[in-house]
């Protein structure tokens, strides 16, 4: 599909994706094949066209920093600059300008993170990384399985990412911690039985 055209998968004919509509079933017009489609809303919009500031009306208006002949309409949330619509780099809620938004996406920061945006912590994945990857030396499960029950306990409710993800990690994670507690906890007992023989 591209720029709101559809290729025939069998006839190998391009028509416009209006002929299709939204429809589960497509059929070609041209060869008159049955296929099942699925068209997302984006081949039906309209293509946006590029932002331009308004200019100036007179001397008391605030202009933008980068164009003098157009008008300010918000401050850079860093620096302070007056940014026209073209310059405004919305990130979140906070506006900032090129020159401030350059130095996170060439990794040459000198803040923690871009404002508005945050960092989440998988521990779902990392409980199950420390529940499974021990296994190959078993003696570390001592160690890392109350660590893995500890996390998906502490952790249960924490944001799991940007994606909806379900808690089978966790599930997995704990089922695998618990099993490692009760293979120590046999050992132990079995190791004290033949001692107090």
């Amino acid at each position: 599909m591209n720029g709101g055209m559809i290729t025939c998968p069998d006839c190998k004919n391009r028509f416009e994706a209006e002929r299709v509509a939204a429809t589960d079933e497509a059929v070609c017009p041209f060869c008159h094949a049955v296929w099942q489609t699925m068209l997302f809303p984006a081949v039906f919009r309209e293509t946006a066209t590029g932002r331009i500031g308004e200019r100036l009306a007179d001397d008391s208006q605030a202009s933008c920093f980068q164009h003098p002949d157009r008008k300010a309409v918000v401050l850079c949330e860093r620096c302070g600059r007056f940014l026209c619509t073209l310059c405004d780099l919305p990130v979140g809620e906070h506006h900032l300008c090129p020159q401030c938004l350059e130095p996170f996406q060439t990794e040459q920061r000198d803040d923690k993170e871009i404002p508005g945006t945050e960092t989440i912590v998988l521990y779902d994945s990392i409980a199950l990384s420390l529940a499974i990857l021990p296994l190959l030396m078993f003696y570390l499960t001592f160690l890392t399985a109350p660590v893995v029950l500890y996390m998906v306990v502490r952790y249960w409710n924490s944001p799991r990412g940007p994606m909806p993800r379900s808690r089978i990690r966790f599930i997995l994670a704990a089922a695998a911690a618990l099993m490692q507690v009760a293979g120590w906890l046999t050992l132990a007992g079995y190791l004290l039985l033949r001692f107090l023989e």
